[in-house]
């Protein structure tokens, strides 16, 4: 791995975004009490990879609580950067 970019959102605008989500996507697995398992699994086996990931790569990490603009001019500046290097 070369490069990873890393998504983060504050978990509370995690829940809110999902639970948003489960009035229009038909999900029955878009609920509180899943969205808790969810965060949990992900904060004990995807964040300790973090660790390994910052020490072997480029790492960027991209806070999605921003607009979808936002996010997409950050990406769009990392993954120029990147082409950049590899080209």
């Amino acid at each position: 791995v070369a490069t990873t970019m890393f998504f983060t959102c504050d978990e509370k605008i995690m829940v809110e975004r999902l639970l948003k989500r489960a009035k229009t996507s038909g999900r029955s697995d878009d609920n509180a009490e899943t969205i808790k398992k969810r965060l949990k699994t992900y904060r004990d086996s995807t964040l300790p990879v973090l660790k390994t990931l910052r020490a072997v790569c480029s790492f960027y990490e991209i806070d999605c609580a921003h607009s979808i603009e936002k996010v997409y001019e950050k990406v769009s500046k990392i993954v120029g950067g990147v082409r950049k290097v590899y080209a």
